[in-house]
């Protein structure tokens, strides 16, 4: 039963960091506002766990953001989804004058996929 309860608090913990990713924030006021937001939220239905997270993660934020290293990690992320972008484009041309049907629809699904988080980011 402890183990279930630790796993449970873990799996809620590592839930809303990824929820409070820095990818979507232009700024650390920005990301704290979100996070102050959800704590709100976390008081109002008296969710301890989501709260204890909440406050560590605000702690967080107020002790190690910084704006320049949010864009910098932010524009990172988007060389490194263009770069992929770029290569799934060619390995779909490959397929395509192989003729095989399912990897050509594996690889268009992928860079849909791909576009759609470029567009996330930007």
């Amino acid at each position: 039963m402890k183990f279930t309860k630790i796993i449970t608090i873990i799996a809620i913990f590592f839930g809303l960091l990824s929820n409070i990713n820095a990818e979507k924030y232009q700024t650390c006021e920005s990301k704290k506002l979100e996070i102050e937001n959800k704590l709100k939220l976390a008081i109002q239905h008296n969710n301890t766990y989501e709260i204890n997270g909440l406050k560590k993660a605000l702690k967080e934020n107020n002790r190690y953001c910084n704006n320049t290293t949010l864009k910098q990690d932010r524009d990172k992320k988007i060389q490194e989804k263009q770069h992929k972008l770029q290569k799934l484009k060619v390995e779909l041309e490959k397929e395509k004058k192989l003729g095989n049907i399912d990897k050509i629809n594996k690889k268009e699904r992928k860079i849909l996929e791909i576009e759609n988080e470029l567009k996330k980011l930007n």
